[in-house]
């Protein structure tokens, strides 16, 4: 394996993705950057494995602000600790395209480097965030091997790796459901009347186990089950519930009535809801009715919202996150949600700079993403069935976000962009090859 990696990156562009990697986690050995998340996972430690001498504060403001965040990095970061894990995500970075790579090639494909490793490379995040105390990049490997065993159809394995991708970040949860679409098409393959479509329908069953969905569900119950023997409350984490009321009802109800009348609504609540403890059931079912009445009230507004807000996870530029890995004044996105950040008229040239090229850069990789698409559904019909399932996996990921997009959300989905661009143009040129050689 070591080997195979050395030699791997023994190309330009490949020596120039590695050495990006290395200049960000320096940069960060240095001079730490924390984002607010990297404190709740650093604090997500005493929830999880010092119960015995915790004293837990009832009135924080944040319901069941103990699970946030699911166990697997701040177990990560009580094991290793910070400098430990920078040297798991600089690996993690490392071997994430070296399995894409793997995967492309386990296709019969003859992998075009200059665009395999120039849509690596057109990913400022990518070296942000293998500095930066966040899951993202260990998920984006986790990922990145999910994505060999399906190719290889590894159940077993599949179902493990995407057991710890949920355990990492929970919204992993809804590959589930392209998974089960996949079980179900191969469970019924054996009542189709035409020989065609049992071969059809093989080849869409042999890409899945069993296993692949049955062990993730199993962890997901037992975290529940955890929890609730923990707190009280089954549940997985509080994030769904809490930032759905902080953030997205918020730009419910200031889309429709205004930010003075939405402030002047949180106000009101937060005196009611903070009367409770943290640690109340009743303090969530009060969260989630709102949230739920909110939805209901304007749903035309949360649909408009909620494809907004994919739109803007594809194009979304990284400022913010610029911002925090480089130290610039700290100032407000373009998202109009709440921030806490001062808001200023002007910004930096470097700033604008940024936005402008990283945004030119998203539109193109967006359009590409779609031709590459194209390609595979109406150019490469043999590649047909797995272009599909990580098409669907793409689509679940990004409606479950929704309406809150911003460009860290993607990250961990990358590995699937770069699958699915590479692997389409490199037989699209090589394709091309063997119609010139004729």
């Amino acid at each position: 394996m070591v080997a195979a990696l050395i030699e791997f990156y023994k190309k330009p562009l490949a020596r120039i993705y590695a050495s990006l990697l290395i200049i960000a986690c320096i940069f960060q050995l240095i001079d730490a950057r924390n984002l607010l998340d990297s404190i709740e996972y650093a604090h997500s430690i005493k929830y999880w494995f010092h119960l015995d001498t915790l004293k837990l504060d009832p009135q924080m403001g944040r319901w069941m602000y103990v699970t946030r965040r699911t166990p697997a990095y701040p177990f990560l970061l009580f094991i290793f600790g910070d400098n430990g894990v920078l040297l798991l995500q600089f690996l993690a970075g490392l071997f994430s395209p070296f399995f894409i790579f793997k995967s492309i090639q386990k296709l019969n494909i003859h992998v075009n480097f200059w665009w395999f490793w120039t849509i690596w490379l057109l990913s400022p995040l990518q070296f942000f965030y293998t500095a930066l105390p966040m899951p993202e990049i260990l998920a984006q490997y986790l990922l990145s091997i999910w994505v060999y065993t399906i190719v290889t159809r590894r159940g077993v394995l599949g179902g493990l790796v995407l057991l710890v991708m949920i355990l990492l970040k929970p919204v992993f949860m809804v590959f589930l459901v392209p998974i089960s679409m996949g079980l179900f098409i191969r469970g019924g393959m054996f009542i189709l009347p035409l020989k065609s479509k049992k071969r059809t329908m093989n080849r869409i069953g042999q890409m899945f186990s069993i296993y692949a969905f049955i062990l993730p569900l199993l962890g997901i119950l037992a975290l529940v089950k955890l929890n609730h023997s923990r707190w009280g409350i089954p549940h997985i984490s509080s994030v769904s519930t809490t930032n759905f009321y902080e953030y997205n009802r918020y730009q419910i109800l200031k889309n429709v009535y205004g930010e003075r009348f939405a402030d002047s609504v949180y106000l009101t609540e937060s005196k009611s809801i903070n009367q409770l403890s943290d640690f109340s059931i009743e303090k969530g079912q009060i969260l989630q009715e709102y949230n739920t009445q909110t939805v209901k009230t304007h749903f035309s507004v949360f649909v408009f919202l909620h494809i907004k807000g994919i739109v803007q996870m594809f194009f979304d530029p990284g400022r913010y996150d610029a911002m925090v890995f480089f130290k610039w004044r700290p100032t407000s996105g373009f998202l109009g949600i709440k921030s806490g950040h001062q808001t200023v008229t002007s910004r930096p040239l470097k700033e604008w700079l940024f936005i402008i090229g990283f945004l030119i850069v998203n539109i193109g990789r967006f359009f590409l993403l779609i031709y590459a698409f194209w390609l595979v559904f109406f150019k490469h019909k043999k590649l047909r069935i797995i272009g599909l399932f990580f098409g669907l996996n793409i689509l679940v990921y990004v409606s479950a976000i929704g309406s809150v997009g911003t460009a860290r959300y993607l990250l961990p989905l990358y590995p699937l962009f770069v699958f699915i661009i590479a692997f389409s143009m490199s037989l699209k040129l090589q394709n091309e090859s063997i119609t010139t050689e004729r």
